[in-house]
Order: C-alpha cells, then structure tokens, then sequence
C-alpha cells in the first residue's frame, strides 16, 4: 500500500516504511485505515506474527513498526527481543499495541525495548500523533546518523592527504646576535 506525502524524506532518500505486525486482519485494516490519509509513510508493510515481521525487517528498509503483543508462532515480546538482539534494527521505534492495557504489560514492553505502548481499541488521532512522533525522532536520528558518517568519512580523507611534516628540532634556548631577531636565528638553525 503507498502513500504520498510532501513532508521530509528519510535520511538516506528511502520511501517511508511502516511495518505492520498484527494477526487480526480486520485489526490490520482498521489501524491502516487510520494511518493512510495522514500520508506519513509511503509503504505499509504487514505481518501476522513476530516471525513474519523479523523477515520482513531483514528484507526492507523499515522506519517505524506497530507490533501486537499477542499473536501466534511469534509474539510480540519475543518478536521484541529477536529485534533489539540485532544492532542494525536497535534504532527502529517500535510501538505496541495490545487489548491487554495492565500497567504491568505496559511496563515489560517498555523494559524489553519497545518505544511505547498503545492500548487497543486505539483513537486514531492518538494514534497518529505518537506514531508521528516516533517517526520524526527516527527521521532526525537517521539525518544525524548520514551526518556522522559524512564527517567520519571526510576526516579519512583528510587524514590520507595530510602531509607529515619532519620535526624541527628548536634549541631550548635562543641566544640574541647581533644579527637579528630570535625569529631569524631559529629559522637559520633550522636549514
């Protein structure tokens, strides 16, 4: 499913992704029905369980993932920590969603590494304001993180182009001649 949206372009110019990971299909529906006309991504992604989510992570570039908390073969905590467990997925916001909104549910999401927790049903402006939220930290941590690269790179190549120059020995002491200046006497030393 795409989106268009006149807003700013993800660091490295890759569309908008949201991965979707929720085993109810009319769920599904609902939450994109919610999202879509906002045109804050540009590709959906969906997934019934945590184990189609993980493929789907390794194979697209995925900026933000809503994530059920009960689903089968994979759940949403487990789907959480095979995620966090890999450094290349540690910046991707992930956000809950569950029926079940106990306090002590919330917590362990949080405490397992998700970004935030919604409880369902959802209001969709609540929805689409925390998911914005995410997405542009994600966006400002993706432009600085391009940044940090280009800086890392540049003084590379500085580095590779600098030129060394030999040392100078320079006497601790300088005596005055009649001939000039202490300038001038260091730099006749040094030829």
């Amino acid at each position: 499913m795409s989106m268009s949206s006149s807003s700013s372009r993800p660091a490295a110019g890759l569309p908008r992704t949201l991965l979707l990971i929720e085993d109810s299909r009319a769920i599904r529906h609902l939450i994109l029905r919610m999202l879509v006309p906002s045109g804050l991504f540009d590709v959906c992604l969906q997934a019934t369980d945590g184990s189609q989510g993980l493929e789907m992570v390794a194979a697209h570039h995925v900026d933000i993932i809503l994530c059920d908390l009960d689903m089968p073969v994979l759940d949403g905590f487990a789907f959480l920590e095979s995620l966090r467990a890999d450094r290349r997925y540690d910046t991707i916001p992930v956000l809950m969603l569950s029926a079940n909104d106990h306090r002590r549910r919330r917590v362990e999401g949080l405490d397992r590494g998700a970004n935030d927790y919604i409880g369902k049903p959802c209001d969709p402006a609540e929805l689409r304001a925390r998911v914005q939220h995410h997405l542009r930290s994600k966006i400002r941590e993706d432009k600085l993180d391009a940044a940090n690269r280009t800086l890392a790179r540049t003084n590379r190549e500085l580095r590779a182009r600098a030129i060394t120059l030999p040392a100078t020995p320079v006497p601790d002491t300088i005596r005055l001649s009649q001939s000039g200046s202490a300038a001038a006497q260091v730099a006749r030393q040094a030829r």
